[in-house]
């Protein structure tokens, strides 16, 4: 049964986040992943999070929830891009919970959500461990598009694929260079020289591998497994070797 959870703000710092990405792969295939995925992963959470400071309830990547998803949940404030009139029919609809901001001049309009409608409910998790299962998770699965952006280290196709997924709502490029990808490039080169020795990483044991799984909750596990399978008691699997094509998507 989920629960909403109250919002809180979750920072953690680079190193913790490396390891947890790192562990969270390794729990999930079986396989180290790439440095260059580890970087694309974490200019996201930069990106979305601004560094940490703003990660609520160890959801890495602003994930929303909804009713059924079996993800327990919190609501913060948020704004999004939406065409003007859908934005003018939130609005209608939620008066008190729903407020356009600003008009565009191309047809869109900035709103915000305000607790609790149903635009501003997202994915909250007890730890960072479970956020960055699911986080993972939700691009290899949901935004598979991204997947091999992701593998190659590629921050700019990485962001043009997850809006064309509609997993964003803001602009792709501006020519003040403020859009997602723009900024995500920039977080990316500023990533990969972030010293931290990924040699110290070792392989998971069977031992470490039980003790991550009983960190993650069953709810949690339970929907990574059904839309990932078992991966990680199937060794001849290698993400590194899956194509968009091989994937099903879920919602977001």
């Amino acid at each position: 049964m989920t629960i909403e959870l109250s919002d809180k703000m979750t920072p953690v710092t680079n190193k913790e986040l490396i390891e947890s990405l790192w562990y969270g792969w390794l729990h999930l295939f079986g396989t180290p992943p790439k440095k260059e995925a580890i970087w694309i992963l974490m200019s996201q959470w930069a990106l979305e999070t601004g560094w940490g400071k703003s990660m609520h309830n160890y959801n890495l990547g602003n994930a929303k929830s909804r009713d059924g998803d079996g993800f327990d949940y919190s609501y913060f404030i948020c704004g999004e891009i939406v065409p003007t009139k859908y934005g003018e029919q939130l609005q209608s609809a939620s008066p008190q919970t729903a407020k356009i901001k600003a008009y565009r001049q191309n047809g869109t309009c900035i709103i915000y959500f305000y607790p609790k409608h149903s635009g501003c409910r997202f994915r909250a998790f007890s730890n960072l461990q479970e956020g960055t299962v699911d986080h993972i998770g939700l691009v290899y699965k949901r935004f598979n598009k991204s997947w091999p952006a992701l593998l190659t280290g590629n921050p700019d196709l990485y962001a043009v694929a997850l809006k064309s997924q509609g997993y964003y709502t803001a602009d792709v490029h501006t020519s003040q260079g403020t859009g997602y990808a723009d900024v995500l490039i920039k977080i990316y080169h500023t990533v990969s020289e972030i010293e931290f020795d990924y040699d110290s990483l070792s392989p998971l044991t069977e031992e470490a591998r039980q003790q991550l799984s009983n960190m993650v909750l069953l709810t949690i596990q339970q929907s990574v497994n059904d839309y990932l399978g078992d991966i990680y008691h199937t060794s001849d699997t290698d993400p590194n070797d899956l194509k968009s094509s091989d994937m099903d998507e879920i919602d977001k």
